[in-house]
Parts: structure tokens; sequence; C-alpha cells
């Protein structure tokens, strides 16, 4: 084709633009927007390239570039065929203009003009390539459209708009088939209402493209994708206007069979649009009352577009009362269909909403009475808890004790510590579930957080003669913001899985490793690796899903409730990290985690040095009023405040508190540790009264909640009462001690 183009070219006379031959009622601008109208449709089909990348396993990236090639050589050789046309004519003709014009009456070779001047300008061969380029075409054009019909048609059905019937490719061409050749009865300007129809999809498709991209663009960031998709918009807003609008050229842009054509797509639409709503899988469709409501206004406006042209069309004033009737009963059936199916869809979408809508409240009620049973079982759980949790830790402090009663209280001791993990496990999922599970990123440091966590199994391994190692690979910093409590939870998380499931003799290993950094953003990845049991693929899948277990604690002998993997996952998400896992069975089990911190700025360093420089509290100088209406857990919190070397007072509720700090004299008591749940007055109440006390003294006095209330919100819930701080119940003596010290120093200060 270029090379007998290229010769055509040659030969061309640039003297017929001067006759006018490109002139439309000598008008060029006119002339030019007609042929720009029309551009829609020239560029049907190469989508078929994108369509056909699954089948032939074709990087979709890369089918950009094929469009584009494609584009630019087809627009290549159909100018250089118009060029060539315009080279020779007939010798009975004065000019080209004058040729074009009569090539409705004529017959033979003359009547085409690529045709006509390859036979002048190159024989026999030259109208025997034409004849051969011609055919290529038009199979190749056919067999492109089948494909790309088919496709459509295919991918309608997997999303089940269509039949399934329509999965089967010799289906899909035998139904393309069909409606081909009943549209041919039509005649040759069923082509031309067809050109119409196809414009106006190429336009509307190619602007919800642009603008969803712009969307998407605009969520991501990506402010050059922002900008086509908003140029693409625009030019898709445009030509649909040019369309729309009849008669803005000379040349008509869709004539009375393409509006009727445009309104049977659009009434097609909805039935599209319906039978996705009603076989969609998911509950509420994505869809909005705007689309249908589009789509009404479209079908709405076409068909009265094809009545107003097919009514000023009528030329026998004997028959148009008749054509007038059969034209509005048209009309009317097809916005009457229109809007049924509209309102019908509307309807079906308001039900699923509504549905939907109680199911959420449904859940919500649910969720509240799971949270709120929740709560009461962890407060009264945690209570006794308390005392077999405290009195094991007074006892192992004793230092008479028998060997062989130690090791059972360290027994208790560990299975009461398992209990309680037990709890917070369910408490913390819960906390996960409802969405609540927040982070508190503070100053720490990385390196001594993860030693601390390691060093904690440290006794397990060594009993288990397992191979157990850490290592630090190139951490720069030191001190970063991240939530130190998350973080050992995840650490010991997937150390205890490690654990449990290498045999005596394994190996597990623990390294941190930092890979890149970017300002002060810093990028990690942790791995903690054994050589125990392993997973199968199956469940290496499911692994990070609550209460999921491949044994349970029967057959495998290891307890837990299935939930560590799934708050470990939450955890590292939450914090913007990803985890996955590499395993095989009898290969052993890795957990690979990345993740990037930002290092501490220097304000923050300085006040996290001021808080270790804090000097060491005489606390025998110390008076505490613990408020406690339970005795066995007044008698565990004296125990272990007086251990520390703290003097404690006690209060049975929070109205014996107010009364007994009204009465005490300026500085006799130091803190107030405040149960919450109490009889008479409870522990908020006692709060509120306090610091709304006009005593300076008492108002300010610093109030600690040593609470079974172990929710996040609860924390919460007691700063903004006024508490200070909030201590979970079963009390551990260290963070007790901590939290003491922090409450106490500052009120030194």
């Amino acid at each position: 084709v270029a090379a007998a183009v290229i010769l055509g070219i040659t030969r061309f006379d640039f003297s017929v633009f001067s006759q006018g031959a490109l002139d439309t009622d000598g008008n060029n601008i006119v002339g030019f927007i007609t042929i720009v109208l029309l551009a829609p449709w020239a560029y049907v089909g190469f989508d078929a390239v994108s369509l056909e990348t699954v089948h032939f396993k074709f990087p979709v990236k890369r089918s950009g570039a094929v469009i584009g090639l494609s584009i630019i050589a087809g627009g290549f050789t159909y100018i250089a065929l118009t060029l060539m046309s315009m080279t020779v004519i007939p010798p009975e003709f004065g000019s080209l203009k004058e040729y074009i014009g009569s090539i409705d009456n004529l017959s033979g070779v003359e009547s085409i003009p690529p045709f006509y001047a390859a036979q002048t300008m190159f024989g026999s061969w030259g109208m025997a390539f034409m004849t051969v380029i011609a055919a290529a075409a038009i199979f190749t054009g056919i067999m492109g459209a089948y494909r790309a019909a088919a496709r459509i048609l295919s991918t309608m059905a997997e999303d089940k708009i269509l039949s399934k019937r329509f999965l089967d490719t010799p289906f899909c061409i035998l139904f393309i088939m069909i409606i081909s050749v009943f549209i041919s009865f039509f005649g040759r300007n069923a082509l031309v209402w067809f050109v119409d129809l196809t414009s106006f999809g190429a336009i509307v498709g190619f602007g919800y493209t642009s603008c969803a991209a712009w969307k998407r663009a605009k969520r991501d960031g990506k402010k050059f994708t922002m900008i086509t998709g908003a140029v693409g918009t625009i030019i898709s807003v445009s030509f649909m206007i040019a369309q729309m609008v009849s008669k803005i050229s000379t040349v008509e842009t869709m004539g009375s069979e393409s509006f009727l054509l445009l309104a049977v797509w659009c009434l097609l639409g909805f039935v599209f649009y319906w039978r996705t709503v009603s076989l969609t899988d998911v509950k509420k469709f994505t869809g909005n009352t705007l689309a249908s409501t589009v789509l009404f206004c479209l079908l709405l406006y076409s068909a009265l577009m094809w009545y107003i042209k097919s009514i000023l069309k009528i030329t026998d004033p004997s028959g148009s009362g008749l054509e007038i009737i059969l034209r509005s009963i048209v009309l009317l059936l097809l916005i009457a269909l229109g809007l049924t199916v509209m309102l019908y869809i509307q309807s079906m979408i308001q039900k699923r909403s509504k549905t939907m809508w109680l199911e959420k409240i449904k859940a919500e009620e649910s969720n509240k009475a799971k949270s709120h049973f929740l709560f009461n079982i962890s407060h009264d759980i945690r209570t006794p808890m308390n005392a077999i949790i405290g009195y094991t830790h007074v006892l192992l402090d004793e230092k008479d004790l028998p060997e062989n009663v130690r090791d059972d209280i360290k027994k208790i001791d560990l299975s009461g510590k398992h209990l309680l993990t037990l709890i917070n496990d369910v408490l913390e999922m819960s906390l996960i579930e409802n969405g609540k599970l927040e982070l508190n990123n503070e100053p720490a440091d990385l390196s001594e957080t993860l030693k601390t966590s390691f060093e904690m199994f440290r006794h397990q391994m060594e009993e288990k003669k397992i191979s157990y190692t850490l290592s630090l690979d190139g951490i720069e910093g030191q001190y970063y913001l991240f939530d130190k409590t998350g973080f050992t939870r995840v650490i010991l998380n997937l150390i205890s899985n490690a654990y449990k499931f290498t045999p005596t003799g394994g190996r597990v290993t623990v390294s941190l490793r930092q890979t890149d950094k970017t300002d002060n953003i810093s990028y990690f990845e942790l791995r903690v690796k054994d050589n125990g049991i392993g997973m199968t693929k199956e469940f290496s899948k499911a692994v990070f899903e609550a209460f999921e277990r491949e044994r349970t604690s029967t057959v495998s002998r290891t307890q837990g409730t299935g939930l560590g993997m799934a708050i470990t996952k939450s955890i590292v998400t939450s914090a913007g990290g990803d985890i996955q896992v590499n395993t095989a069975p009898g290969e052993g089990t890795e957990f690979v985690i990345t993740f990037n911190l930002s290092e501490c700025t220097e304000e923050e360093l300085a006040q996290l040095s001021r808080n270790r420089e804090r000097a060491e509290l005489d606390y025998s100088k110390k008076r505490l009023l613990l408020v406690e209406d339970i005795d066995i857990n007044r008698q565990i919190g004296c125990m272990l405040l007086r251990k520390i070397g703290f003097m404690v007072e006690t209060a049975e509720n929070g109205k014996e508190a107010v009364e007994k700090l009204g009465a005490s004299e300026k500085g006799y008591y130091n803190a107030v540790l405040m149960d919450i749940q109490m009889p008479v007055m409870n522990g908020y109440e006692a709060t509120k009264i306090i610091r709304s006390s006009k005593d300076s003294y008492i108002s300010n006095i610093p109030i600690i909640a040593v609470t079974a209330n172990a929710f996040g919100e609860d924390v919460r819930h007691a700063r903004d009462q006024g508490m200070n701080a909030h201590i979970a119940k079963p009390i551990d003596p260290d963070n007790l001690k901590n939290v003491l010290t922090d409450i106490l120093s500052q009120q030194t200060e």
C-alpha cells in the first residue's frame, strides 16, 4: 500500500486545492468542522487491540503503543489514498469537485476514485493491487469487528449482564452474524445509521474512561493524569453536544433513524442495567439513581428528536395523519418503557438500600450488645484474675518458700498469665472488628524494644534446646516514633508462634534490617523464621484471619484462640506496614514485615531525655489513697504498693474517698488510685466532685484509674473525666511503679 501510495503522491497535482475541491458552500471552516465531527467514528475499532490482550497474553501496557501506531498508520493510509484519488480526474470532468458531485451517476471503475486512479496511474497491475488491498481491508475489518463484538458479549456474560451462552465464542459469532444479516435488509443507509450510533458510543466510552481516569488520578495525586483526564472529558462533552444538536454544520450529524436507534440503545441500556441490579451478588448495587436518570433523559431527547425529524420528512399530505399517529405511538411506547424500567430500577435500589440499612442497624445493635457483654465479662473476669496474679506475685517474692511449692506457684502464675492473654486477644479482636484499634506513636528505642521482646523468650527457647538468634543489620538511627506496645505485641506473637511449632533442637531466627532511608523516614524489614512444622499452602492464605487454626489444640497440643496472627496483621496494617508469610509443610515458616518509621525530632529526644533523667522518688514519704470496693483487691493493692515503699490508706467507694480527701490536711495524700465500678459512688462521679473542689490541693491531686475496664475507649474516657492515668487490672507491678513514678515526678517538678 505504502509503495503504491507514495508513487501516486509523487504525481499529485496540488493545484486541485485552488479549484475549491474541499469547499463546502464556499466556507472552508464549516467543511473542516464537518470532517472533525466524523472523527470519533474513525477511531472505532482500534480499541479491539486492548480487548484481545487477554487472549494473546499480550501486556496491556504495550497495547497503547500498538493502538497509537495503528492510528498513525491508518491515518497516513487514508490520507494517502485520498490524495491519490484526487490526482486523476476523468477527462469529461473539468474539476475534482465536478467529478465527486457526479459519482452517483457513474458506473464501473470511474465510480470508485481510488480504483480509477490506480488503474490510470499503474495499469492493470495497479487495479489488481487495489483489489487485493480492498479485499484485505474488508475481511480484516469484518474479522476484527467480529472478534471485538464477541469479546464484549462474553465479557457482559461474565458480569452476568447477558446469558451464560454468550461465554461460548461460536455462539457469539453466530448471534452477531444473524443481526448483521437482518440489518442488511435495511439497505446501504443502515450503514450510516450505525456509523452515527457507533460515533456516539465511542464518544460516551471515551468520556467515561477520561472521567474515571481523572477521578482515580485525583485520589492518587497524579497531576498529569488528572490534566489528561479532564481534557479528555471536555473533548468528549464537546463532541457529544455536536452529535446531539441537529445541523451544527452543513452536514447533518445524526439523522432521524440514528436518533431512533439511539433511543432503542438507551432502552437496551435500561434492560441491561436492570439485569445487572437483579443478578448482582452485592447487597447494595454500586450504581445510583443519577445514572438511570441521565439515561432516561438521553432516551427522551433521542426519541423526541427522531419524532420531530421524521415528521418534518413527511412529504405526502394524504397519509401524513396516519404516519404521525404511528410515530406518536412509537414515541409514547419508548418513553413509557424507559420510564417504567427506570422507576422499577430505582425502586429496587431503594429496597436494597433499605434492607442493607436495616441489616446495618441490626449489625450495629449486635456489635453494641457484644461490646457490652465483653465489657462486663472483661470486668468480671479481670477482678478474680487480679487476685490470682497479684497473690502469686507476692508469694514468688517470699524467700523461704520451699522449691516444690515455688514451682507450683510458678505454674499457677504462668497459667494465669496465659488466661489473661486469651482474654486480651478476644477484647483486642473485638476492638479491631469495630474499627477502634488505635496506635499510640511515641519516641522509643527501636533496637532496644526488639531486644527486650527477644529476650523474653530466651529462657523458654533454652529449655526446649532451640537455637535462638537475633541480628540487627544497618540500623542507622536509635529513636523512632512508633507504638511500642503494638510493636512488642507483634514481635511476641511471631516469636511465640515460632516457639510453639518448632520441635526440640530446632532453630528460630529474628532479624531486623534497614533497607532504605529518605529524609527522616527509615524503611525496615523484620523477619521471624523457624524450621518447624510449617503450614500448607491453603492454610497460609487464611493464617491472618480470625479464629483460623490449621490444627486444633487437641491435635497439636498447642493452645491459643487463633486470634494472634489476625491481631498481628491488624497492628501492622494500621501502622502502614505489610506482612507476608513464606512456608511449606515440614520446611518451617518465615514471616516478613516491611514498615517505615519517622525518626524522632530534637524536641522529642529532649523530652525523652528529661523523662529519663527524673530522679528516683523516696516512696516512703509518699502517701496514697487506694479506693476499691472489693476487699481482696484492696489487700492486693496495699501489698503491692507497700512493697514498693508507699504509705497506703484505703476507701471502699467514691463517697468515702471524697470525704477522706476533704478531711485531710494539705499535702497529706500525694495521689489517689481510683476504681471505676463501685457502689454508692463510682470513680467517675468521685473524680468529678474532686476536680470541682475549691481547694486547689484537692482539685489538682493526681487521680489514677485502677480498673478492670481495659478497653482503649476506657482509657480515653478516664482522661476525659479528669483522671491523670489508667492502670488495667490485673495489676502489673512494674507498670504500677512506672506510672506512679511518672505522675509523682511531674508533681515534684
